[in-house]
């Protein structure tokens, strides 16, 4: 997606991670962001750690396009 901007401002990123069925995290920030740079802007979510075992789905959120990723923990 081509998220062309005009004017600085802030962009947020929220990251949901799901393990066995049950949200396990979820967190949401904003970053100032320039609009040369919006396609190219680093988020810096805090760190999780699980106790638990089996696949944690991952699913980034940036100016309304998704990614999913997943995390296989034994």
């Amino acid at each position: 997606r081509n998220n062309d901007r005009t004017v600085a401002g802030t962009t947020s990123a929220t990251l949901v991670g799901t393990q066995n069925g049950a949200q396990v995290y979820n967190q949401t920030i904003a970053e100032q962001t320039i609009p040369a740079r919006v396609n190219n802007a680093t988020f810096a979510l805090p760190s999780f750690t699980t106790t638990e075992t089996g696949e944690i789905t991952w699913t980034l959120t940036i100016v309304g396009d998704t990614a999913t990723a997943t995390t296989r923990v034994r």
